[in-house]
């Protein structure tokens, strides 16, 4: 039995619930009998029905005595649903093969147990990395409490952030990736210097996908309150410094939560920013500014991934980034691929491939 392709389709699954399924993770499943499948799941929304569940639903009665293949182990907790081990006991599936265990203290193992003391055989460890692939904020999350920062970074091939002259340095199939990067990330981080000069939305709208919350830092709150960004539907969060709170009300009453945090006139503490974040449960956040920001989260080595869109275009305004060398990490460079007439780079930091 090729237990790799069984799993490659339980992957394929739960990518249609990613971007959606935040706090929960993005899963999939299949049943397999007699060496085909019989029935196929993903966890489409947080509340909804999990994989497995959906799976042993498609199977019907062709579950019992099957093989489940799922890509994070299954819960032996109720949540806002019952647990997944006691559909999967009930269902009469004999053998179930798991991506990777689940680093939620309420899981953790303990739906594996629940498995075995059923009299269910555990295989651990199909496609493990590809598996955790699927949910990296939710990984960390779990185990710092804090976001999955990824940094984009759109750049000419001289490292400039932009060309005076353009709206945009990328071309249109770029800007439909960056609109796919922001509707599977909890939310989507700028500065208050990319509010004034570019004036951004923060929005998906190139393609389909739940709105991130958008995330704001400003250390003087000198960002205008028509600001396109806050025309947009969805939660919108304002970081401001202590000590600006009479220039919050404006704010709060269009419907933005201003959160105070450490910061002098220069810039927020990120460090708290992201911890405020991770305590309302935002498990991944896209980091998209200019070069002050950006520059700000490399030195601090907050930076989980980095996606670099390099445009073909040469020149532009400012520094050029990879000036800037001393701070730069040695990066591992995990994929590389076209979108339209750029090449988009992705890498991490080495330790966190370890």
């Amino acid at each position: 039995m090729d237990e790799k392709f069984f799993m490659r389709e339980a992957i394929r699954l739960a990518k249609k619930g990613m971007g959606w399924t935040s706090p929960n993770p993005a899963v999939g499943a299949v049943i397999v009998k007699n060496g085909r499948i019989v029935g196929r799941g993903y966890h489409k929304r947080a509340g909804l029905p999990h994989a497995e569940v959906c799976a042993i639903e498609d199977a019907g009665k062709n579950a019992k005595g099957g093989l489940l293949f799922v890509t994070l182990e299954p819960c032996a907790h109720y949540g806002r649903t019952p647990p997944c081990t006691s559909a999967i006991i009930s269902a009469g599936i004999k053998e179930v093969f798991i991506g990777h265990i689940d680093p939620n203290p309420l899981v953790n193992g303990k739906g594996i147990e629940v498995l075995k003391r059923n009299g269910i055989k555990v295989h651990v460890g199909i496609l493990e990395e590809e598996c955790k692939e699927l949910n990296r904020g939710y990984i960390k999350f779990m185990k710092t409490g804090l976001p999955f920062v990824t940094l984009k970074l759109a750049l000419t091939l001289n490292g400039k952030f932009y060309i005076p002259s353009m709206r945009y340095i990328s071309s249109e199939t770029a800007l439909k990736y960056v609109h796919r990067l922001r509707a599977l990330n909890d939310a989507v981080l700028t500065g208050g210097g990319t509010i004034r000069i570019d004036n951004p939305r923060l929005s998906v709208r190139f393609v389909k996908g739940k709105e991130p919350v958008k995330v704001i830092l400003t250390a003087s709150l000198s960002i205008s309150e028509n600001s396109e960004v806050f025309k947009e539907k969805g939660e919108k969060i304002l970081f401001i410094p202590e000590g600006l709170s009479n220039k919050k009300v404006i704010f709060e009453k269009m419907g933005v939560e201003v959160i105070e945090v450490e910061g002098t006139p220069a810039g927020l503490s990120l460090k708290e920013v992201l911890k405020k974040m991770g305590e309302k449960k935002i498990m991944s956040v896209l980091v998209e500014g200019g070069e002050k920001i950006a520059e700000s989260f490399i030195k601090e080595k907050l930076v989980d991934r980095f996606i670099f869109i390099l445009s073909p275009l040469v020149g532009g305004k400012g520094r050029s980034i990879f000036k800037e060398g001393e701070w730069m990490d040695k990066l591992r460079i995990t994929k590389v691929m076209k979108k339209g007439e750029e090449v988009v780079i992705i890498a991490e930091r080495p330790c966190l491939q370890e």
